[in-house]
């Protein structure tokens, strides 16, 4: 299962970007293995805590797509992502 949200940590840096986690065992927890930025709007303007309801959907097995907002441009924007990006141990 994925699961996503807008990072409160700063892990990542400033701001609240997009963050994801794969959850292998969601009955026993959250806690996974890394997270994995999926998007920052701080790409286009300064960091910002405007993303934090991103959603997922598994769209084939292990291949997601991920949408999230960007306040600087104005837009919702869509990130595809698969499984290996969440388990890779780089």
């Amino acid at each position: 299962m994925l699961l996503t949200y807008g990072d409160l940590f700063q892990q990542f840096g400033p701001g609240r970007p997009t963050v994801g986690r794969i959850l292998q065992h969601p009955e026993r927890g959250v806690d996974a293995k890394k997270d994995v930025l999926i998007y920052d709007a701080a790409v286009h303007g300064p960091a910002t805590a405007d993303q934090a309801n991103p959603s997922s959907v598994e769209i084939s097995p292990g291949r997601y797509f991920t949408i999230s907002s960007d306040p600087h441009i104005a837009s919702v924007v869509g990130v595809y992502t698969s499984v290996g990006d969440y388990l890779s141990l780089d």
